[in-house]
């Protein structure tokens, strides 16, 4: 549509030459590359027993800076669980969040993604994304939602025990029903059967689409 852009970026679970992954760019036609903020084996234990001395990501001088604010969208790492039942995980969750936003912020890197959120309550979630506007405006946090929820084995959702029926529009509602909400929605299409349903003149300002390589 006039004065609409669509831009295609690639998502990177493990990035170990970040110039490789930007340089690979300009060939494919895409612009911007979706990496790890953190290093995806540094699960931080942000308590006194535990006291890890390396750093938990590459060094800001690895891409000069006009890349980092341009061509770079970070994601946060998919094991902070917010809403986790465990307090020991929440809090330690949070703490990560907020340590890799800060490093976001410090490379001027544009967006993050944040993890899909618990389909059953997002509460704390919520909270904490909607949390870290205020000290981090300059950076837009975008919500990774799935069209359906994965299967998972009886036995292995011990941490998220209710109904596997929620819809996952009921969770992003859930979300965006935070008072301060104004984010952004990246869908996983890869099954879409609510995506007929998607409301998006609701406080999302920016519908992603992610879609499987071939």
């Amino acid at each position: 549509m006039s004065g609409e852009h669509v831009r295609i970026g690639r998502l990177f679970t493990c990035v170990p030459s970040a110039h490789s992954a930007i340089e690979g760019l300009s060939p494919n036609e895409m612009y911007f590359a979706v990496m790890p903020l953190a290093h995806p084996r540094s699960r931080r234990e942000f308590n006194e027993v535990t006291n890890r001395d390396e750093p938990f990501t590459r060094s800001d001088l690895t891409l000069p800076s006009n890349v980092w604010s341009s061509n770079v969208i970070g994601a946060l790492s998919p094991w902070i669980n917010l809403d986790s039942s465990s307090h020991r995980v929440r809090q330690n969750s949070e703490r990560a969040m907020k340590q890799e936003l800060m490093w976001a912020q410090h490379i001027s890197c544009p967006s993050v993604i944040a993890p899909t959120p618990s389909r059953h309550g997002c509460r704390n979630y919520s909270r904490a994304i909607y949390g870290q506007f205020a000290g981090h405006s300059n950076t837009t946090i975008h919500v990774h939602m799935p069209m359906m929820w994965p299967d998972v084995p009886d036995g292995d959702d011990k941490d998220d025990p209710a109904d596997k029926s929620v819809d996952p529009w009921e969770t992003w509602n859930e979300v965006c029903l935070h008072p301060a909400s104004a984010g952004d929605l990246v869908v996983n299409y890869q099954c879409a059967p609510w995506a007929k349903g998607l409301d998006l003149s609701s406080p999302t300002r920016t519908s992603w689409a992610q879609v499987p390589e071939p």
